[in-house]
């Protein structure tokens, strides 16, 4: 983890992505192997929103070599926060 300011931060290195409470991108916990994500994210957080731009590789657990299981996974995420009663999260581009 390294901080540029306050409001811009990059993550590299194996980690957990979880969006949309793990509906839309999770480590997939309830598994007997959970996912991990190999790569970089940067956030840009501002007013109590957030933007991530990310990319990984998919980790797969069930082989030791290179594969096709193992993917390129890069997007864009932004979470928007319109106060208490409406809180809109939405996925720009996954690919």
């Amino acid at each position: 983890d390294y901080n540029f300011c306050e409001k811009l931060s990059l993550r590299a290195g194996r980690q957990e992505l979880a969006y949309g409470e793990q509906l839309v991108i999770g480590a997939v916990g309830w598994s007997t192997t959970a996912r991990a994500f190999d790569g970089a994210k940067v956030r840009s957080t501002y007013f109590g929103n957030f933007t991530d731009f990310f990319w990984t590789k998919i980790k797969d657990n069930d082989i030791t070599a290179h594969s096709i299981g193992d993917d390129d996974f890069y997007g864009i995420y932004h979470s928007h926060d319109f106060g208490k009663s409406l809180k809109n999260n939405a996925l720009l581009l996954i690919c």
